[in-house]
C-alpha cells in the first residue's frame, strides 16, 4: 500500500520543520496538532512531527504561479523557519481584506471613472462646436 502523507486540499505535501513530507500513521481523523504545530496520532503521548511554518524576508518578491500558491524567487529570498508559531487546528483563516476600506476604493474608482467620462464628452462638445464655428 505505501506510506500515505500529509497533503493541503491542492494535494500539494505538507512539509515538517525539516522541509520533509509528514507521513500519516494511523487514523487521520485522529490526529491532532497543538498551538505550538506539534502533530500526534491517535494516542500517542509524544509529538511526531513538528509543521514546518516559513516566512521570507521580503514576501513581495515571491513570484505567484496560481491557486493561491507562490514560489521563492532571487527577490524574495530563502525561506526560514518561524520559530514561533501559532497553529489552530481546525480554522480557516480569514481574509485579509479589510471590505470598508476596499469598499470606499471601488467607490473613488468609479467617481474617476465618471470624472473622466464627462472631460472627454466636454472635449467633443467644445470640439463640436469649435468645428461649427469655422464652418
Amino acid at each position: 500500500e505505501g506510506e500515505q502523507y500529509l497533503v493541503n486540499q491542492q494535494g500539494y505535501y505538507v512539509l515538517d520543520d525539516n522541509m520533509q513530507r509528514i507521513t500519516v500513521y494511523g487514523d487521520i481523523d485522529n490526529m491532532k496538532a497543538d498551538s505550538e504545530g506539534y502533530i500526534t496520532f491517535e494516542n500517542d503521548s509524544e509529538p511526531m512531527f513538528k509543521i514546518g511554518v516559513y516566512d521570507f524576508a521580503n514576501k513581495s518578491g515571491l513570484e505567484a504561479v496560481g491557486g493561491n500558491a507562490f514560489s521563492e524567487t532571487d527577490a524574495s529570498g530563502q525561506a526560514f523557519s518561524v520559530n514561533a508559531p501559532i497553529v489552530k487546528q481546525k480554522s480557516l483563516e480569514g481574509s485579509n481584506v479589510d471590505i470598508a476600506d476596499e469598499m470606499t476604493n471601488l467607490i473613488k474608482a468609479q467617481r474617476a471613472y465618471q470624472i473622466a467620462a464627462r472631460a472627454i464628452s466636454t472635449a467633443d462638445e467644445m470640439e463640436a462646436l469649435a468645428n461649427n464655428l469655422r464652418s
